[in-house]
């Protein structure tokens, strides 16, 4: 029976991890902040790694929207580089680590990373690429936007506020948002760990591109509701985010409708594979379930 180490086993996409793996023959062994575990403590990591087959390292400082350098360094990039001295001297045969489209740019995915999140990230990856002695099968996964049971964030409070209906239909817009449902990111993670075409790989994970005006009506549909006929118009929205933004800064105080609303509502994010950073679900012939079955997860209750 194969011994599989999970870090950031409490986090999102790890509890959905460890569903998947409780239904195989293994045994799962979890390292995450919540029981102790630290990215920094090198000797616990070895501790940790010791008679482990595979290990998916999911740890991380997750705020993309923080600029916080040094902590997004520590725990994203040196985390990761102590994490693989421990796989190295534990002789672990198989790596995956999830990394973030947020590493490369939307249409150049080996461009530099605009923000601390992303460069940490990206960084990671090229220090497990580029080991002088890495695991047999060393995989890299860059996931989208990441939806499904349990999701938190700006996404929950969309989605939930379009379910309510107190959100009316955004407007058409040609902007594109890169998503991954985490039941289909889950499966890619395990097909890509076992097929050694994929070692020293870098795989995109983002086979949904919607604007906001789409995935309201797909949400719509998959709630078993007729299309909405009518959408704010834009240039009411543009007008709400601009008093907003004069609002925040007479007040100080953070608007509901700003210019950051606007970015995160239609600004342009369809991520992109190319030659270097390949399209993960291609490579290994995991087919994204529709966005009819797997959209309702976002109002299902968490397990």
């Amino acid at each position: 029976m194969q011994t599989i180490l999970v870090t950031g086993a409490t986090g999102f996409v790890g509890q959905h991890l460890c569903r998947a793996l409780a239904q195989l023959p293994v045994t799962v062994r979890t390292f995450e902040r919540a029981s102790g575990g630290d990215l920094s403590d090198l000797a616990a990591l070895q501790r940790a790694c010791q008679g482990v087959d595979t290990v998916f390292h999911l740890a991380g400082y997750a705020h993309a929207d923080v600029n916080d350098h040094q902590r997004h360094w520590q725990t994203n990039y040196q985390g990761t580089l102590n994490l693989l001295e421990a796989v190295q001297r534990a002789e672990v045969p198989r790596l995956l680590f999830l990394s973030s489209v947020k590493a490369g740019q939307p249409d150049q995915p080996q461009a530099a990373a605009d923000n601390a999140y992303g460069a940490s990230k990206q960084a990671a990856e090229q220090a497990i690429l580029t080991a002088s002695a890495p695991p047999a099968q060393a995989v890299i996964i860059r996931p989208a936007l990441i939806y499904g049971a349990g999701v938190k964030g700006n996404l929950a409070r969309l989605t939930a506020a379009m379910r309510a209906g107190w959100l009316p239909l955004l407007p058409p817009h040609p902007s594109r948002h890169s998503l991954v449902y985490s039941g289909d990111l889950v499966r890619l993670m395990l097909a890509a760990i076992q097929q050694p075409d994929c070692n020293r790989r870098i795989l995109l994970a983002a086979p949904h591109q919607l604007s906001m005006h789409e995935l309201y009506q797909q949400l719509r549909q998959a709630q078993g509701k007729q299309p909405a006929g009518w959408a704010i118009p834009h240039r009411l929205l543009k007008t709400a985010a601009w008093g907003g933004d004069v609002l925040q800064g007479w007040t100080g105080r953070r608007m509901p409708v700003g210019s950051d609303l606007m970015e995160r509502l239609f600004g342009q994010q369809p991520y992109q594979s190319d030659e270097v950073v390949v399209d993960g679900f291609a490579m290994t012939g995991v087919v994204p379930e529709p966005l009819t079955q797997s959209l309702p997860s976002l109002w299902q209750p968490h397990f």
